[in-house]
């Protein structure tokens, strides 16, 4: 007789398509099918199927209802992402702390009784210990998939900088995306001839962010190439010859780790979770300074050997904190700890 493989609904509130494509939800839903779990994704309360034995929820804003599901049929749920506790700077009004106190609720009350809270940070697992005083929080990181890996990285030959981030509004101020801009535009006016390729989903923000460039008269500087699929962005990290992430805040860069991982030299910021992500492997500079920034640009392009020693600091802290095969670990153990029911 075949035996029915248990059931993990994996639940978003998000676009069906962003599930489907955003690496680190498709890490998390290859996980559990590895572990022999019959994955249910929906993006919708309403599509949550009765009969299952665990719930895998990413994003506490959206997990109360959910988590209160599964206590009533006494399945086990998990809530993962990035928290984002404190208020960041540069971005006022940021962080659960300055959420209004309806919304702080219903994060704490979904905190509080789901089962497994898995934090994708290692500074925000602990202030969130700290702050919350319980027992049912965990460390699960992000990670970078096997095959960011097994692709040929050559250093030699590359180009251009690259930058992937969702045009948002909000998240296009996080990610200091305006402030690469203003950077290429000074690398124009010092006549350095270099070209920026901008991609991501396409968010609320883009129109702006089009216009923002269309008035610096950068068409010939950046190609703004919008949504990619994996193998375009796979394409494009390895032959960027510096990726660029001067975030304001970071849970922890998974863009950036993947174009680490495919041989591209990381210039970024020491912002939320990010020197835990790249230690010593990436060049940091401060959020908000164009100058500094095209300034790093021209020193990291012409030096060889500082940008190749970066990468391969970065790339071996990443493989042995940050691996597939350490996130699947992690998970199973946090499974096998409980008599999960399976219908």
């Amino acid at each position: 007789m075949k035996i029915s493989k248990p059931r993990a609904v994996f639940y978003c509130n998000d676009k069906l398509s962003h599930i489907l494509s955003m690496e680190y939800y498709n890490q998390d839903t290859k996980a559990l099918k590895i572990l022999g779990y019959d994955v249910i994704v929906v993006n919708s309360i309403f599509k949550i199927p009765l009969k299952f034995s665990i719930i895998f929820i990413w994003w506490w804003s959206y997990a109360l209802f959910p988590v209160i599901l599964a206590k009533i049929l006494k399945r086990k749920s998990f809530i993962t992402g990035a928290f984002n506790f404190q208020e960041q700077k540069g971005l006022p009004q940021s962080g659960f702390l300055n959420r209004p106190f309806y919304k702080k609720i219903f994060i704490e009350l979904a905190f509080r009784l789901v089962d497994y809270n898995l934090i994708v940070g290692k500074n925000e697992f602990n202030q969130l210990k700290f702050h919350f005083g319980t027992d049912n929080i965990h460390y699960f990181p992000h990670c970078v998939g096997d095959d960011y890996f097994t692709v040929s990285n050559s250093l030699n030959n590359r180009k251009d900088l690259l930058c992937i981030a969702w045009s948002g509004k909000n998240n296009l101020i996080r990610k200091g995306i305006y402030d690469i801009v203003d950077a290429i535009e000074i690398l124009k006016y010092k006549q350095f001839n270099i070209k920026l390729i901008l991609g991501g989903h396409k968010g609320d923000g883009h129109n702006m962010l089009a216009k923002y460039i269309s008035d610096k008269k950068l068409h010939d500087y950046i190609d703004f190439v919008g949504e990619l699929t994996k193998n375009e962005k796979i394409r494009l990290m390895s032959r960027a010859l510096i990726y660029l992430q001067p975030s304001y805040y970071e849970g922890f860069g998974v863009a950036a780790a993947e174009a680490l991982a495919l041989g591209s030299c990381i210039i970024t910021c020491d912002v939320g979770e990010v020197k835990n992500v790249f230690s010593d492997g990436a060049f940091y500079v401060k959020p908000g300074d164009p100058k500094t920034l095209a300034d790093s640009i021209i020193y990291l392009i012409s030096n060889n050997e500082l940008r190749n020693n970066l990468i391969k600091i970065g790339q071996s802290h990443l493989i042995r904190n940050y691996s597939f095969k350490t996130k699947l670990k992690t998970l199973k153990m946090l499974l096998q700890n409980e008599e999960l029911s399976t219908m």
